[in-house]
């Protein structure tokens, strides 16, 4: 197997390796990938059980770091501006293996 520029064996950048690796993380993945559009934090915290909204407010942080989420647009309200989110990684089979192999789990949680 080729050795990416980190130097592991798989394939895979560790940094992605870590953002997939909490299941609050891999919740949001999932949520975004199924998503029919882009979707605020307001949204996924509907559909996400974190803690709080300052708690998923920083592992959409990580996500969007490593490239596994982007912003896409905005949605204006009358109180403000709240930017939405798409999952980049959607047609990454590794990752779409890890948020299928780990869905179990991470909804007994």
């Amino acid at each position: 197997m080729p050795v990416d520029e980190q130097g592991s064996g798989n394939g895979r950048k560790p940094d992605v390796q870590h953002a997939i690796s909490h299941p609050i993380r891999r919740e949001i993945l999932r949520a975004l990938v199924d998503a029919p559009a882009p979707m605020t934090v307001a949204e996924l915290d509907e559909l996400v059980p974190a803690a709080n909204v300052s708690t998923l407010n920083y592992h959409i942080g990580v996500l969007e770091r490593e490239a596994c989420i982007t912003r896409d647009g905005e949605v204006v309200l009358s109180n403000g501006v709240l930017p939405t989110y798409v999952a980049t990684v959607a047609d990454d089979d590794y990752v779409i293996g890890v948020l299928a192999s780990t869905r179990k789990g991470d909804e007994q949680r």
